[in-house]
C-alpha cells in the first residue's frame, strides 16, 4: 500500500509531506482549540451539565489551548519570550497552563496560578424538582465557572489573532 501512496503522493517512507493537524501552522491548532471550546459548551443546556464529558473535554481544551503557543512560536514568528510575557499577563491562561501542564505531568514544579487547583462537581436540586449538576474549578483560592475560564482562554487568542500578532502559515493548497 505504501508503494501505491509513495506513486500518488511522492511520500518517502517516513509518511506524508503534510499532516492535517499542522498543515495549515498554528491556524490549524487554533481552529481545533475552538472546536474543543465547543465541545465544552455543548455539555451544558441551561446552565446544567448534560453530558459526562464535561471533564474529559475541560482538560483535552486546556491541553490543545495552552499548547497553540509551542504553535505560534513554531509557525507564526511569534518568539518564545513575547507569547509567554502576554500568557503571563492573562490569569485564564496561567490556569490554563497550570491545568495543561498537571494533567500532563501529574504534578507541576512552577505554578503560573496554583499548583493545587481543583476541578469539581455540584450536585443540586433545581425549582422543577430534577437535579442538576454543575462543575466548578479552583484555582488561585478562587471558586470558578470552568466555562467562563474557556471563554476567557478563547478570547486571549482571538484577540492576538484578530490583532495579526501572527504571520499567516502559507496556503499549502495554492498553485504556484
Amino acid at each position: 500500500m505504501l508503494e501505491i501512496l509513495s506513486g500518488w503522493f511522492g511520500i518517502h517512507a517516513m509518511g506524508l509531506p503534510w499532516s492535517i493537524e499542522k498543515i495549515l501552522g498554528w491556524r490549524s491548532h487554533y481552529e481545533a482549540m475552538k472546536r474543543w471550546a465547543v465541545r465544552c459548551e455543548s455539555c451544558y443546556s441551561n446552565g446544567r451539565c448534560v453530558s459526562g464529558d464535561f471533564e474529559d473535554f475541560f482538560l483535552a481544551f486546556m491541553v490543545v489551548c495552552y499548547h497553540l503557543r509551542d504553535f505560534v512560536i513554531k509557525t507564526g514568528g511569534v518568539r518564545a519570550d513575547e507569547i509567554d510575557s502576554l500568557i503571563q499577563k492573562s490569569e485564564a491562561m496561567g490556569i490554563c497552563r497550570d491545568i495543561c501542564h498537571r494533567s500532563k505531568h501529574h504534578t507541576i514544579s512552577k505554578p503560573s496560578i496554583d499548583e493545587d487547583w481543583s476541578l469539581g462537581r455540584s450536585y443540586h436540586p433545581w425549582p422543577d424538582g430534577t437535579s442538576a449538576i454543575s462543575d466548578f474549578l479552583i484555582a488561585g483560592s478562587e471558586k470558578r465557572q470552568p466555562l467562563e475560564v474557556i471563554r476567557e482562554c478563547v478570547r486571549f487568542w482571538e484577540g492576538l489573532v484578530t490583532k495579526g500578532r501572527f504571520s499567516q502559515p502559507s496556503n499549502p493548497f495554492a498553485r504556484g
